[in-house]
């Protein structure tokens, strides 16, 4: 759809109590990374460091692209007729995965925020007994739109072994209905599941994140991979859409399949897409989801549609240079992506059932009422977390952006 709410603030809020807005710590246990306090969970975004024993830096690629397009700003307007077609494609599969994987980074930003000041924590139980506890959330003075609502409820439920947290549960509930489930489970890997739904006024939708890494005694990611899929109504448009992307991040590059089908309203005329993408590109600036950016790459593409009443249909493989979105004839991405097979679509129905909560996913908003103790969030806080959501959701639609009219 050419505009995908993936998620309102009620339901970014929610998701987010899953993974953190920083970490520290030292040493890695056989049970899993030594993490002690919910305030150590790495971020599911959080960039990816070199696998060195003993190094703390980043590694150092060959000069390449400068600043390339930066995700939080990057829509139609990027690109044009001179642009790569395979760099448009992969940003929009790039950016609707990261937006998917922010959520539970910018819940757990909140929650971690406010437990850092006792005074406002409000926190009167042992969350780190192995039990569930349930509580109730409200914000001070939150700029408009950017709180979570009223009847705000989480359940958090924590288990350690020794002194290492070893698995991490979170659900809320809000005016009444479920919008998040996040397990967090530290065992020889580190595995991140995040589900979420959303209703409002821009439409609905569920959508899953499955992230698998490994740590380093400063709690660094030196490997990561994540899978997400998500399903979508819009009403802004009649839209609809689906897809799935695999993503795996290194040092300075990520490779990313990706399939999104879907369809949207434009005038008279019902707009259909469905892309697939295989693509190799440079991350910039991956430390903050306000600067990360997608620079040189290459990719294998496919797509067709309909647009304007006509039926479209394009493929190929192109190199770019990131900060002009030019196509450049190689580099040293493009030998790597010129023979891979291209993801298969997901179906929608699978992409709904795999995002539906299931089982001890569910959290049955209407057994609320009983919460333990509050806890208040600050103005300060919501804004200065709200940045790890700035990606936003809006489809870039390549095929009107990238074509001549």
């Amino acid at each position: 759809m050419k505009t995908k709410k993936i998620a309102s603030a009620l339901s970014c809020l929610g998701l987010l109590f899953s993974v953190a807005c920083g970490s520290s710590g030292s040493g890695s246990g056989t049970t899993g990374a030594s993490i002690s306090d919910i305030g150590d969970l790495p971020r599911a975004t959080s960039a990816v460091t070199e696998a060195i024993s003993g190094s703390l830096g980043r590694s150092i690629q060959p000069d390449f692209a400068e600043s390339g397009k930066v995700l939080s700003e990057v829509d139609d307007s990027s690109f044009d007729s001179d642009s790569s077609m395979a760099m448009c494609l992969t940003t929009q599969g790039v950016k609707q995965s990261l937006k998917n994987m922010s959520f539970a980074d910018m819940v757990l930003c909140y929650m971690q925020s406010s437990m850092e000041n006792e005074a406002n924590s409000g926190v009167t139980a042992d969350l780190y007994d192995g039990n569930a506890h349930t509580f109730a959330v409200t914000f001070l003075n939150a700029p408009e739109g950017e709180g979570p609502g009223e009847d705000f409820v989480v359940k958090m439920q924590v288990t350690k072994s020794g002194d290492v947290i070893t698995d991490f549960k979170m659900w809320s509930c809000t005016a009444g209905n479920q919008t998040d489930y996040i397990n967090y489970n530290n065992g020889t890997s580190l595995s991140i599941t995040t589900k979420s739904a959303w209703d409002d006024e821009h439409g609905t939708g569920n959508q899953v994140a499955t992230i698998t890494g490994e740590l380093n005694d400063s709690l660094e990611f030196t490997s990561k991979s994540m899978v997400t899929q998500y399903v979508s109504n819009s009403v802004d448009n009649d839209g609809e859409g689906f897809g799935e992307t695999t993503f795996d991040q290194g040092p300075d590059t990520a490779t990313i399949a990706s399939s999104e089908d879907g369809s949207f309203s434009s005038g008279e005329d019902t707009e259909t897409y469905s892309n697939h993408t295989y693509a190799i590109a440079e991350l910039l600036n991956d430390d903050a989801m306000t600067t990360i950016a997608i620079g040189d790459g290459a990719a294998k593409y496919s797509m067709s549609g309909t647009h304007g009443g006509d039926d479209y249909e394009d493929s190929g493989t192109e190199s770019w240079n990131g900060d002009t979105t030019a196509v450049v004839d190689s580099n040293d991405f493009l030998a790597d992506v010129t023979d891979v097979t291209l993801p298969d679509s997901i179906t929608q129905e699978d992409a709904a059932t795999n995002a539906a909560f299931t089982g001890d996913e569910v959290f049955d908003c209407d057994s609320t009422g009983a919460e333990e103790f509050i806890i208040d969030f600050e103005a300060e806080s919501v804004t200065e977390c709200n940045n790890i959501n700035s990606v936003d959701s809006n489809y870039i639609d390549c095929w009107s952006a990238v074509q001549p009219s």
